[in-house]
């Protein structure tokens, strides 16, 4: 189905003043890119390198399994 989410994903939101999201926004038109993409980007660029443990990985595992199974 196109339109299902990926169960994988997680929302996240963020609270930022108006002024602030107003100018984002322009400058994500100004790079013709979303919001999202550009926080996205941000987040796996910062991410990339880390390394995760095994205990670290089954958590999100059995965080996963939960999620699914409600």
């Amino acid at each position: 189905m196109p339109n299902k989410r990926d169960r994988r994903k997680r929302q996240l939101k963020i609270w930022v003043d108006d002024e602030t999201l107003f100018k984002f926004k322009k400058v994500a038109d100004k790079l013709g890119m979303t919001v999202t993409s550009i926080l996205l980007g941000y987040i796996f660029e910062q991410t990339k390198n880390v390394k995760l443990t095994a205990n670290e990985q089954q958590l999100i595992d059995s965080e996963r399994k939960t999620r699914h199974h409600s």
